[in-house]
């Protein structure tokens, strides 16, 4: 497992290193994150408030439970980053 932990750190760490220093990517990624709170709440207030929005949600399928809601696809970028370390692992556990 030793061995394992080091293709992991010696894979990943470049890669969101090399992410992370896009200041592009950086600001974006922040600014997202930082107010993905606010958004959330927005969105949960406006469905509850105004019903030509929970009726287009709903007829888009986005306040289904057996769909991804509004906001499970808002939260993905937000979890995006935290999953990478899994993509590597699952990578390495497939082709070690």
């Amino acid at each position: 497992m030793n061995g394992y932990h080091h293709h992991l750190t010696k894979l990943s760490e470049p890669m969101l290193k090399d992410l992370l220093r896009r200041d592009e990517f950086k600001n974006l990624y922040t600014t997202y994150c930082t107010n993905y709170g606010v958004s959330d709440k927005i969105v949960k207030e406006l469905v509850t408030i105004n019903p030509l929005f929970e009726n287009l949600l709903s007829q888009m399928g986005l306040l289904s439970s057996n769909q991804l809601s509004l906001q499970s696809h808002l939260i993905k970028p937000v979890q995006r980053l935290c999953k990478y370390k899994l993509l590597m692992e699952a990578y390495l556990k497939n082709t070690l």
